[in-house]
């Protein structure tokens, strides 16, 4: 595709965009409709975008703010994913939502490990339940959601 303005190709043409990486998928098995066997259109947030987010959650959860309370953090947090995690469920998304909730809850768990000083094991105290009990992490949709 010729972009009108200087006739170089545009960045439409790489289907690798900002927001969402669209692909036809039809090699692998799993990227087909399982009913019909047929490939279908693959959109998921790109690389970049999950980069990004990635980057928002280390600047929040870093050395600087472990002053603050824990509940005001995991709050930054929440509305940071949930405002991510709502521009992109609309296509193949539960990957990398799955994904990212491991790298969330593990950025978080490190985070309050090292804010009270603990001695114990990391994964031992602050466990998944505990994260989404008692400091209200929020839960990634993990279904489509056209399936809900």
């Amino acid at each position: 595709m010729i972009g009108p303005w200087r006739g170089r190709s545009s960045a439409f043409t790489t289907g690798d965009f900002v927001t969402a990486r669209n692909r036809r998928c039809s090699r692998r098995r799993s990227q087909q409709s399982l009913k019909s066997k047929r490939s279908y259109p693959h959109v998921e947030p790109s690389v970049k975008s999950q980069a990004k987010l990635r980057d928002k959650v280390r600047e929040v959860l870093e050395v600087r703010s472990r002053n603050q309370p824990a509940v005001a953090m995991v709050r930054k947090v929440n509305q940071i994913t949930r405002g991510w995690a709502t521009a992109f469920h609309y296509g193949n998304s539960t990957h990398v939502f799955s994904k990212q909730q491991v790298f969330v809850r593990n950025r978080l768990r490190r985070w309050l490990w090292r804010k009270y000083s603990r001695t114990h094991g990391l994964f031992e105290f602050f466990t998944d339940d505990r994260l989404h009990g008692q400091y209200k992490l929020w839960h990634w949709p993990l279904t489509a959601a056209w399936k809900q």
